[in-house]
């Protein structure tokens, strides 16, 4: 079928209208994505455009870069006949390109006429004249950097990334159609989506995709992630909030601005992840920024990390940044975020293939962190809420040394490396706790000079001595046996606290647990005898399970018999 666009030409078979915008009363302006659109519905085998079109915005050239840009080879390939009604403009614009014009288009099919016949169209292809043609006329458009072309391509690639997961997914199959629908009046990423589209992936990662998937759910399952993107109506928003559902049943929270992030932490109980842009809006203009890693502390996105750790110091931060730069890459880290996951651009996401390694890269970082972060989270926010009630400048100080060790998981080398170093550190920190919540728990009265008496309130509400020090000596009331120390026995001061406080069995633990602490290579470890090999225990995870659970139960508890009184 010969099909016409806005002609009126004897031998069209088919006539339709452009799409078109109003721009005002007078002036309109193509859409040549949604005609193109018009045209592959039609079934058209030839075709004829009109060489200008009066009062409109309108360039022949962009229509044919469509047409050529198409996936289908039948539209791609189609003849095109442009016709000028006007003879003068004709020969103004032949002029103009010195003969180049119609060399360089009848190579591809397209022929300039002002008397328009059935015979004109020719159908001469020379495929390499064509991508000669598109490298020159699909140019990359206009923007401030290649951040904002890594925000509409990698939430395109991602989301078609996660067709593998689910290929029938309504939602997700509207959110690539629309995308690409928004993106394809730009011919270079109309062309990107067709070359992106002409490859695959085998199935091994689909495979590893769905398995990364899988992961998440489990580890997300009635949580709450927050994302913080400038962009989200560029993809991003559709992406994300697939990327989750389609893993986890977890809250998804959106937030396009700093003051919209700020808002939502200081009102949200409890967040468990957030994956954030490190460049918000207010850098787009900023054309002196360095995002290479010399200033990367100056970021929109990083200062508002740094906030966030003021405010929730334990909940990861992913950082989404459009640089592949290792030395950005390394600033970021540098800056309390635990970790980072670069968008895909154009430049790096040129295969199906390539675009779900690239999801599986974020499954992976988001399911390591959080691993750890639910490992090691509990402990640290323990701390830090002791550390509140307690209102200890020295407790705040040991939380926050315990979240710089437990920052970021150490690798399996490091690992095999410290045989539990890490852990045994963690350990050594939380139970320093102990000594200060024995001052803090305790009434501490100068009786005489040099002599010192140490009381609590007992589980029934009444004062109970635990330690007297008297002239450099110290002593534990009713153990008559015990020999004097010159030194404070602090194991046994919060033993006895343990003791007023609760029944037992609370005292029995913290003295098994202080008998691991005793044995830390780190310390001094035991010896059966003398000349024996060194014997030394590791802390265990759920040895500081345990040793945070008496600390939070003793402050609990305490505070409850303060309040009673």
């Amino acid at each position: 079928m010969i099909l016409g666009i806005g002609v009126n030409v004897d031998f069209v078979e088919q006539n339709i209208d452009f799409s078109t915008k109003s721009l005002s009363k007078r002036r309109s302006q193509v859409l040549y994505h949604p005609t193109l659109k018009k045209i592959s519905a039609q079934g058209a085998a030839k075709l004829i455009i009109p060489g200008y079109i009066s009062g409109c915005d309108y360039i022949y050239e962009k229509i044919i870069e469509h047409i050529r840009t198409d996936s289908d080879k039948a539209i791609a390939m189609m003849p095109i006949l442009v016709y000028f009604e006007d003879e003068e403009r004709y020969l103004e614009v032949m002029e103009e390109s010195d003969g180049f014009l119609e060399s360089w288009f009848e190579k591809i099919s397209v022929t300039f006429t002002t008397n328009p016949k059935l015979e004109e169209f020719i159908n001469v292809f020379d495929k390499d004249a064509l991508e000669a043609y598109l490298d020159k006329s699909c140019k990359q458009p206009y923007s401030k950097g290649s951040h904002d072309k890594s925000n509409f391509w990698g939430s395109l690639s991602l989301l078609k990334s996660l067709l593998s997961i689910d290929l029938n997914n309504k939602s997700l199959l509207t959110s690539v159609s629309e995308l690409e629908d928004g993106l394809s009046e730009e011919t270079y990423y109309k062309r990107l989506i067709r070359d992106f589209d002409s490859t695959s992936a085998n199935n091994s990662h689909s495979v590893r995709l769905k398995s990364e998937s899988s992961k998440l759910a489990k580890i997300l399952d009635d949580r709450a992630v927050l994302i913080i993107e400038d962009q989200l109506k560029d993809g991003w928003k559709a992406a994300y909030g697939l990327f989750f559902s389609l893993s986890s049943n977890c809250q998804v929270l959106f937030a396009e601005n700093e003051s919209e992030a700020k808002e939502i932490i200081k009102n949200t109980s409890n967040i468990d992840l957030i994956l954030l842009d490190v460049r918000l809006d207010k850098d787009r203009d900023a054309y002196s920024q360095d995002e290479h890693g010399h200033h990367v502390e100056n970021l929109s996105g990083v200062k508002l990390a740094k906030w966030i750790r003021s405010e929730i110091p334990t909940t990861p931060i992913i950082a989404a940044t459009a640089s592949n730069k290792s030395w950005t890459l390394e600033a970021l880290l540098g800056q309390g975020i635990n970790g980072y996951w670069v968008k895909g651009s154009p430049d790096l996401i040129t295969t199906v293939e390539i675009g779900i390694e690239n999801t599986i890269d974020l499954y992976k970082k988001i399911n390591d962190i959080l691993a750890w972060s639910q490992k090691t989270g509990n402990w640290q926010k323990e701390l830090y809420r002791i550390a509140d009630i307690v209102d200890s400048v020295y407790l705040r100080n040991k939380a926050k040394s315990l979240q710089a060790l437990l920052f970021r998981s150490f690798s399996p080398f490091s690992n095999d490396l410290s045989g539990g170093l890490q852990m045994n550190l963690a350990f050594m920190d939380i139970y320093s706790c102990m000594n200060d919540l024995v001052e803090w728990a305790c009434d501490i009265k100068e009786v005489e000079p040099e002599w010192w008496e140490w009381s609590t309130i007992g589980q029934f509400g009444k004062y109970v001595d635990i330690v007297e020090g008297k002239n450099g000596s110290w002593t534990i009331p009713g153990e008559h046996r015990l020999e004097p120390s010159k030194m404070q026995p602090d194991t046994k001061m919060a033993l006895e606290l343990l003791n007023a406080k609760f029944t037992g069995a609370k005292a029995k633990e913290f003295k098994r647990l202080s008998k691991v602490r005793n044995g830390l290579p780190l310390i001094h470890g035991k010896r059966k005898a003398s000349g024996s090999a060194l014997k030394s225990e590791n802390a265990s995870m759920s040895d500081i399970d345990s040793l945070v659970d008496i600390l939070s139960s003793l402050v609990d508890k305490h505070e409850g018999l303060i309040k009673e009184l």
